[in-house]
């Protein structure tokens, strides 16, 4: 009902010209997009971090007519003060360097020439890991289809979820306890998931597996897309082990500027929520270590010549109410964010 609700009065702006007024208010603001995957194949249920590929070449069309779109470098030069950005700049980004980012995503971005940065999970470029959300939907949706118990017994009422089939709330359920787990402990006591319901990998690994070092370098060298840390392992700041600081934030920025021959100057934080997974004083370390800017996850429009360049928030675009057209129009101009 409260999505529902959401969408009529995004309707209801758009038909008085809102939008158009947002944009026009907010010129000289950079309008930020956040993405995750971009994907070609149906899940039931929907994975919100994987927007259909006609979804996401419809916002690129519309961002293309409406917006300018930016590259990093040019959101760098306006945060240092030496060129401006144009009015009504846009920049697209994505977060973790999933492996749709350069089979779907990226041939969408070359033909309708739209510059993007990629935050990348650097320990795993390269790999064949999948992250822990991304795992825990895939057992959960193995649970509902085979009907077998969930076996994890320290939050209750999954069952129940389950056989009403309602598996994303229980997923919703899960991360936001789990999420806030030390590391050794969610692993502890994920892994009887593995033995009572494993999946077949291949069937995800375009979606939720990661790029690796080549795909990398042929976007980089290309000159359309730019890259970023997201750590080195998906770790959230505020629950991050200190000693793990130096791996996570230092050595994963010295491992990108060596495979990519520059110096790496933006970060964006693991569920990025300022206060929450990420503090003040994260944000005068990553100045101490070379990062000019680091992107949240709240939601915001970021002015580079008066705005904190270390709490940049961005317009979410997952697959969700924040992908229906209405909505979308009307909050990319900044009307929805209060």
């Amino acid at each position: 009902m409260r999505k529902r609700l959401k969408n009529l009065l995004a309707g209801a702006l758009l038909r008085v010209g809102v939008d158009a007024l947002g944009r026009w208010r907010n010129r000289h603001k950079l309008l930020v997009v956040m993405y995750h995957g971009i994907t070609r194949h149906d899940y039931n249920p929907p994975v919100w971090t994987q927007l259909p590929e006609n979804v996401f070449r419809w916002q690129m069309e519309f961002l293309t007519r409406t917006y300018r779109p930016v590259s990093l470098q040019q959101v760098l030069w306006a945060i240092a003060g030496e060129r401006p950005l144009p009015e009504r700049a846009v920049l697209i980004t994505f977060d973790d360097g999933l492996r749709n980012n350069a089979t779907v995503a990226w041939p969408i971005l070359r033909q309708l020439g739209v510059p993007a940065t990629i935050f990348l999970t650097v320990d795993f470029i390269g790999t064949e890991r999948f992250f822990w959300v991304d795992e825990l939907y895939m057992h959960l949706v193995e649970a509902a289809r085979s009907g077998k118990k969930w076996p994890l017994v320290d939050i209750a009422g999954i069952d129940n979820l389950l056989r009403s089939k309602r598996v994303w709330d229980a997923y919703l359920v899960i991360v936001e306890q789990y999420k806030r787990l030390p590391e050794f402990v969610r692993q502890e006591r994920m892994a009887p998931l593995t033995t009572v319901l494993p999946f077949d990998r291949s069937c995800y690994q375009e979606d939720f597996g990661l790029m690796d070092w080549q795909q990398v370098a042929a976007m980089y060298d290309e000159n359309t897309i730019n890259f970023g840390v997201h750590t080195a392992t998906h770790q959230i700041l505020t629950q991050m082990d200190p000693a793990k600081t130096e791996h996570e934030l230092v050595a994963s920025k010295k491992i990108l500027e060596e495979r990519l021959g520059y110096q790496v100057k933006a970060f964006c934080y693991p569920n990025g929520g300022r206060g929450h997974d990420f503090l003040p004083e994260h944000e005068r370390l990553l100045h101490e270590i070379g990062y000019v800017c680091a992107f949240a996850t709240d939601q915001g429009l970021f002015d580079p010549a008066h705005d904190n360049p270390y709490a940049v928030g961005r317009i979410p675009a997952g697959n969700d109410l924040t992908s229906c057209p209405q909505f979308f129009s009307v909050n990319t101009a900044g009307c929805m964010i209060w």
